[in-house]
């Protein structure tokens, strides 16, 4: 159907045939948006960016505070050069361990992302970098995970 066909068809329509080609459009419209979406965010990809939530709010909310205030200010630089060589908790922080920390603090989400990972065979090597700033640190992640 040329471009001018279709624009004497579309003119001469109703009302009803008007509402309804837009609504097909609006409905493919949203089929593609959603195809695209869930390309996009697999299981895999969402459960890793989730994991990266727990090690950014256990490094930063609760690691680095805990540190730098139980520490002296002459200490500090020493203490997190030891953590930046061997890595927090010898080189291994647990799933579960990131989200049980700080009294439990991402322990609703265990039964769903235990569906994924193994909570205790999933790791992630957490190092502190200069200038051992709240946000100064490298992650290498271990996963134990189904998808």
């Amino acid at each position: 159907m040329g471009k001018k066909k279709f624009a004497t068809y579309f003119a001469g329509a109703d009302i009803t045939r008007k509402i309804m080609m837009v609504l097909i459009v609006v409905m493919m419209a949203t089929v593609v948006v959603f195809a695209i979406y869930k390309a996009i965010n697999t299981p895999e990809k969402m459960t890793k960016d989730r994991i990266s939530d727990y090690v950014k709010a256990y490094y930063e909310d609760y690691f680095y505070p805990r540190t730098v205030a139980s520490t002296s200010k002459e200490k500090f630089e020493e203490t997190m050069r030891n953590f930046a060589e061997r890595g927090l908790d010898d080189g291994r922080v647990s799933l579960r361990q990131l989200m049980l920390h700080d009294g439990g603090h991402f322990s609703s989400e265990l039964s769903v992302i235990s569906d994924y990972c193994d909570l205790d065979k999933t790791f992630a090597e957490i190092y502190p970098q200069k200038p051992y700033g709240k946000t100064d640190y490298r992650v290498d992640y271990k996963y134990s995970c189904n998808f």
